[in-house]
């Protein structure tokens, strides 16, 4: 909120939606020191930029909350096939949201995170000694491993399960290797529900071929 609205605007139920907290720390990490903090609280930035509590009356919510189904608003968006390097290319079935951070791309939307990172095959390796070194580097606490070759390209992937001050932590982690170098996968999803499209987006991603003449 921006501390100027109406009360027209603030009892209208539209003007209102609830969002995934990882949706929310996507948008701002500022917020993430303050998401322990206990209910009910109110958070205004400062001229610093820095969040301070506010003195506020808790209120009762509006009786419908529309539920925020697609990715946020604000960042481009992308859907379908994706180019994601010179040598990398991805399909995506629905729209997602896409930034880049700490020299990774990310594509989310409510519930589900992808972080991408492409890395070039310096030493000429092959696919081989790359999945073996690879597969020495992964957790141990891997579950649920698979290993394929097609199309020009190894795959590798795993689950990983892991929990923190909010709750379970589900993943699916990939590594698509090709004679270039190979991209780096992990899938973040809320719902053990969504381990089925985060592999259906991890098995769509191919190498770019050269147009023929």
């Amino acid at each position: 909120m921006a501390g100027d609205e109406t009360e027209e605007y603030v009892d209208d139920p539209r003007n209102w939606s609830w969002y995934d907290v990882n949706t929310i720390a996507n948008y701002d990490p500022d917020i993430i020191p303050f998401l322990q903090v206990p209910f009910p609280v109110a958070l205004a930035r400062a001229e610093n930029g820095r969040f301070v509590e506010e003195a506020f009356e808790p209120g009762e919510p509006p009786d419908v909350m529309p539920v925020k189904k697609g990715p946020p608003p604000g960042f481009p968006i992308v859907q379908g096939d994706h180019v994601l390097t010179a040598d990398w290319a991805i399909h995506l079935p629905e729209p997602f949201a896409r930034r880049v951070e700490d020299g990774s791309l990310v594509l989310w939307r409510p519930g589900l995170t992808i972080w991408l990172t492409a890395w070039n095959n310096d030493n000429n390796e092959t696919q081989a000694k790359r999945l073996a070194s690879i597969t020495d580097a992964a957790s141990p606490a891997r579950f649920a491993e698979r290993e394929s070759m097609g199309g020009g390209v190894t795959r590798f992937s795993y689950r990983l399960w892991d929990e923190n001050e909010d709750g379970p932590v589900e993943s699916l982690n990939a590594y698509v290797i090709g004679d270039d170098g190979h991209l780096q996968l992990s899938v973040y999803f809320d719902d053990a529900a969504d381990e089925s499209k985060a592999r259906q987006i991890v098995d769509s991603v191919s190498v770019r071929r050269p147009a023929q003449s």
